[in-house]
């Protein structure tokens, strides 16, 4: 399956444009912007390599579903890692700490799923939320 290369032009775009505005703005958008690169690029890794091996690709039935699912679990993994990060770290606004890092790491994720479209971006910024979205509600109210 190949999509034209909107997707990866935008999301590239995205990146960039977030990591200068985090970074400009500095404090705990600039070191949230940081750790979800990391950890977005470390998740972006996944897909990849599996639609690069043709593990993905030599399952006959179902390939695309095995690939989306690829996508969900690699935002799964940077979220939880995000998650991890962010439950511990004293930052004077931990929210934006959280959402800098939640942004630029499903962004930086969707890079690797690109190849999937639209459907497998979102996944992987699906994942990266539903793992992040708990702390932030937990350093919100606690």
């Amino acid at each position: 399956m190949e999509h034209p290369p909107d997707f990866t032009f935008g999301s590239s775009a995205a990146l960039v444009a977030l990591l200068v505005y985090f970074q400009w703005r500095g404090q705990d958008l600039g070191r949230g912007a940081r750790i979800g690169l990391a950890y977005g690029a470390a998740s972006a890794f996944l897909p990849v390599a599996m639609h690069v091996v043709g593990l993905c690709c030599n399952l006959e039935m179902g390939a695309e579903i095995v690939q989306k699912g690829l996508c969900v679990a690699s935002g799964l993994m940077a979220g939880l890692l995000v998650a991890r990060v962010a439950a511990k770290i004293e930052a004077q606004s931990p929210t934006q700490y959280v959402v800098a890092a939640s942004l630029v790491g499903s962004v930086a994720g969707s890079l690797g799923c690109s190849h999937m479209g639209i459907g497998g971006m979102l996944g992987v910024t699906a994942g990266v939320w539903l793992a992040t979205v708990p702390v932030l509600v937990v350093r919100r109210f606690a």
